[in-house]
């Protein structure tokens, strides 16, 4: 009998994040996180937006910034979409960008 191999996705996404777009969505005041659409966010986060398409649940780790002893926090992610992002959280206008949405925290 061949076993069907899943698509369920174990590991949350994990992303570094300078201390300014941290510190924002660690007091709740970010509640998005954008990536640029290139083929190295493709391979990383495309399967995360068909696991959402399925109803799985995913998250997302993020890290502030690239320190010995680095902090994280991990989220649900509530969606991913291609689309402009908000300027005060760090997005250029007229670029489409990977949004994330930031659901329940974890830890």
């Amino acid at each position: 009998m061949k076993l069907l191999k899943m698509n369920k996705i174990d590991k949350p996404l994990k992303l570094t994040l300078k201390y300014k777009w941290y510190d924002m969505i660690d007091s709740g005041v970010k509640l998005e996180e954008y990536r640029d659409i290139t083929p190295f966010y493709k391979s990383r986060i495309e399967k995360y937006i068909k696991a959402l398409e399925n109803g799985e649940e995913v998250y997302v780790t993020f890290y502030k910034a690239y320190t010995k002893d680095r902090l994280r926090m991990t989220f649900r992610i509530d969606y991913i979409v291609k689309t402009e992002g908000e300027q005060e959280w760090g997005a250029l206008p007229g670029i489409k960008y990977y949004c994330i949405g930031l659901g329940k925290r974890i830890n």
